[in-house]
């Protein structure tokens, strides 16, 4: 029996920063954070860590900000996924924008209350060669924020027959190309469903 080796990984990837308040501040109010830190973001790339901790081969491809040198939070996020074993070589670095970033305040309780941003165009990157993406791969994970770099990832994947993993993260349409179902499974564990209904 062949064991899945390889996992690719395509779509978000950001930066997180994360403030533990006691409570979220009122309109208009401030609040001392008691803990701070920054961490890797993003459904593809946290999806591409916990492979490649659970010992599998991870890699990733998304879209960041660039070139090296000049997006310090696209950097620092390639710094930590190089250090967890998880392959880059195709997250596609895009001159003069930033990479995806989220500030995210997270009371006691542990309620959250997050602030993303993403510049547009960051978003509307496709990849450069979704088949050489997907010519290594067993299967393929991919969410739905950024469906134009992640959509020829899927086709290439479906002419090469891989089983695909979509992580609705986002609400959409069923005509959706994305939800297409062929060799296609749903792996978000989510409280509404890809279409934004109520479970």
């Amino acid at each position: 029996m062949k064991l899945c080796r390889a996992f690719w990984c395509a779509g978000i990837i950001a930066l997180d920063e994360v403030f533990r308040v006691e409570e979220f501040p009122r309109p208009d109010g401030k609040v001392q954070a008691n803990g701070f830190f920054a961490v890797n973001g993003g459904c593809a790339a946290n999806a591409a860590v916990a492979i490649a901790r659970l010992g599998g081969r991870a890699l990733l491809a998304g879209p960041m900000g660039g070139p090296k040198g000049e997006d310090a939070n696209g950097d620092r996020v390639l710094r930590a996924l190089k250090r967890e074993h998880v392959d880059c070589t195709f997250c596609q670095r895009i001159p003069c924008l930033a990479t995806a970033l989220s500030t995210i305040f997270m009371n006691t309780r542990g309620d959250r209350t997050i602030v993303t941003y993403c510049d547009e165009r960051i978003a509307a990157t496709t990849p450069t060669d979704a088949d050489a993406a997907v010519a290594v791969a067993d299967v393929l994970l991919a969410d739905n924020c950024f469906p134009d770099f992640v959509q020829p990832i899927c086709a290439a994947a479906r002419r090469r027959r891989l089983p695909i993993v979509l992580d609705g993260d986002r609400r959409t349409a069923e005509n959706d190309p994305l939800c297409d179902t062929r060799r296609l499974f749903f792996g978000m564990l989510a409280r509404v469903d890809w279409r934004g209904r109520s479970h």
